[in-house]
C-alpha cells in the first residue's frame, strides 16, 4: 500500500511539474478505508482553477497507474475541508461496520449516520437542529442502509409513547422489516393508502396549530420519486414540511431522483434543512446538493455521503449494517418495549382514526435479546480475544441463546463479517 501511494504521489506532482503548477502534495491520509486524501500545498500566487482544468487528465493517469496494480480506477475530487487537497477513491475500500454500543446509547431524537471524514466522530442528525432530512443517491450510493441505520438508532433510543413513525415504502422493501415495531402508527405500500396517511398527517397538522401537543410523529417515506410527481401530494409534502418542524411533525426522506419531479422542487427544497447525499448521476450534483462544485456524480459510492446544511458540508461514511442485523436490531427493540403485551388501541396519540391505512397488528413476532449474560461483550472492534474472553465465548455457545457461530460473532463483536465469524469458529474449533 505505501508503495501504491507512492506513485500516485509521484503522478501527481509530476502532472503539476508539467503543466507550470506550484503545488505538491505534503501528506497523504488514509479517511475510513473509504478514501485517500492528498494534502496539497499551492503557492500564493496559484490560482485554484489551474487544477481544476487538469483534473480528468490527472484522473486518467492515475486509472493507468492503478491498472498495474490490478485496482479499480478513480475519478479526483478537489476538497477544501479540512484541508486543500485531493480526494481518490480507496483501491480496497471496506465496509465501515455498525457499532451496537453506540448505536443503543444515544439521546432521544437523533439519529446515527456514520463516521465524519473531518474529525472520526460520530454522524449525527438530531431533530431540533435538522428538523426534516432527504437521503439521495444512485443505486448502490448506500442511501436504503443509511435510512435504516438512522430508524434503527431512532426507534432504539425513544419509547413508543415518545415517537410514532408512518412509513411509506411502495415497493415494500427497505422499510418493510419495521413495519411492525410498537412506534409504528402505518406502514403503507400502496399508493391510495399512502395518498391517505399524507392526509392524516396535514390533519395532524393543523390540529396542532391550534392545540402544538403530541408526541413526536416522523413520516418517513422510501423512494420520494415515487409521491412527488403527483402535484397534489407534491404540495401537501411541501405544506408539512414547511409548518411541521415546529410542531414535532418531521419528515424524512429517500429518492434515487434528484430532479424537480423527483421531489428536489422550490418548496421541498426550502425545507429539507439537512441533505445527505451519495453518488448521483453526471450533471445531477448541484441539483441534489443545492450548492455548485460539490462533485456528488464523482463519489464513489457504497456509503460515501456529503452532508449539506445551510452553507456548511463535509463528507462522511456511512455505517454497513446487513439485512440480518437489522432484521434482529428490529426484534430486540420491539422485545425491550413489550410488544407482545401492547394492544392497538394504545399504538400511538394521533387523534385521527389511522385503522384504514395499513395497520400491522400480529401475535406472533421473532424476538431476540441481545443484552442478556455476558456484560463484557460486545467489544466493539475486531481483535484477538483474550483468554477471559475466550472462555466466555465458550460459556456463551454452550447455552441455547448462543448455540450458533453467527448469533455469537454478533454478541462478541457487534456485528458480522467474514473475518470475525471465521475468528469465532477458530475459538470453537468448529
Amino acid at each position: 500500500m505505501k508503495e501504491f501511494i507512492e506513485s500516485e504521489i509521484k503522478i501527481i506532482n509530476g502532472m503539476f511539474k508539467h503543466n507550470r503548477i506550484m503545488a505538491k502534495v505534503i501528506k497523504a491520509e488514509n479517511v475510513l478505508q473509504s478514501f485517500i486524501r492528498y494534502h496539497l500545498s499551492l503557492h500564493a500566487s496559484q490560482q485554484f482553477a489551474a487544477i481544476e482544468r487538469i483534473q480528468r487528465e490527472l484522473s486518467a493517469q492515475l486509472a493507468k497507474n492503478r491498472a498495474k496494480y490490478d485496482h479499480p480506477s478513480t475519478d479526483i475530487i478537489l476538497c477544501t475541508k479540512p484541508n486543500f487537497g485531493l480526494e481518490v477513491s480507496h483501491p480496497k475500500p471496506s465496509p465501515l461496520l455498525w457499532p451496537m454500543r453506540k448505536l443503543l446509547n444515544l439521546e432521544s431524537d437523533t439519529m446515527l449516520c456514520g463516521v465524519s471524514a473531518i474529525d472520526n466522530k460520530p454522524e449525527i442528525v438530531r431533530f431540533k437542529d435538522s428538523p426534516h432530512c432527504l437521503i439521495a443517491g444512485m443505486t448502490n450510493a448506500g442511501k436504503s442502509v443509511l435510512l435504516q441505520m438512522m430508524l434503527l438508532s431512532l426507534v432504539a433510543n425513544n419509547k413508543p409513547e415518545d415517537l410514532g413513525l408512518v412509513l411509506i415504502d411502495l415497493k415494500n422493501e427497505d422499510l418493510a422489516p419495521f413495519k411492525n415495531l410498537p412506534h409504528v402508527i402505518s406502514y403503507n405500500y400502496d399508493f391510495e393508502s399512502a395518498t391517505e396517511a399524507i392526509n392524516i398527517m396535514i390533519a395532524e397538522k393543523n390540529k396542532r396549530v391550534e392545540d402544538n401537543k403530541g408526541k413526536r410523529i416522523v413520516l418517513v417515506i422510501d423512494e420520494l420519486a415515487q409521491l412527488a410527481g403527483d402535484r397534489r401530494l407534491a404540495s401537501k409534502l411541501g405544506d408539512l414540511a414547511s409548518i411541521g418542524r415546529s410542531k414535532r411533525l418531521n419528515l424524512i426522506a429517500a429518492t434515487q431522483s434528484v430532479t424537480k419531479d423527483g421531489g428536489i422542487g422550490s418548496m421541498m427544497k426550502a425545507n429539507f434543512s439537512c441533505r445527505l447525499i451519495g453518488k448521483v448521476a453526471p450533471g445531477l450534483s448541484s441539483v441534489a446538493t443545492g450548492m455548485a462544485k460539490m462533485q456528488a456524480h464523482l463519489l464513489p459510492g457504497y456509503g460515501s455521503f456529503l452532508r449539506i446544511e445551510g452553507d456548511k458540508n463535509h463528507r462522511f461514511q456511512s455505517y454497513y449494517i446487513d439485512q440480518s442485523d437489522v432484521k434482529l436490531m428490529v426484534n430486540h427493540v420491539s422485545k425491550q418495549y413489550k410488544l407482545h403485551d401492547m394492544k392497538p388501541d394504545i399504538k400511538g396519540d394521533i387523534s385521527h382514526d389511522m385503522t384504514n391505512i395499513n395497520m400491522i397488528h400480529t401475535s406472533e413476532r421473532e424476538t431476540c435479546d441481545i443484552s442478556k449474560n455476558s456484560d463484557i461483550f460486545p467489544i466493539g472492534a475486531f481483535r484477538e480475544l483474550n483468554a477471559k474472553e475466550i472462555a466466555e465465548v465458550k460459556r456463551l455457545y454452550a447455552t441455547p441463546e448462543f448455540n450458533s457461530v453467527s448469533k455469537l460473532t454478533l454478541k462478541v463483536y457487534g456485528s458480522r463479517n467474514p473475518e470475525r465469524t471465521n475468528k469465532i469458529k477458530e475459538v470453537l474449533n468448529v
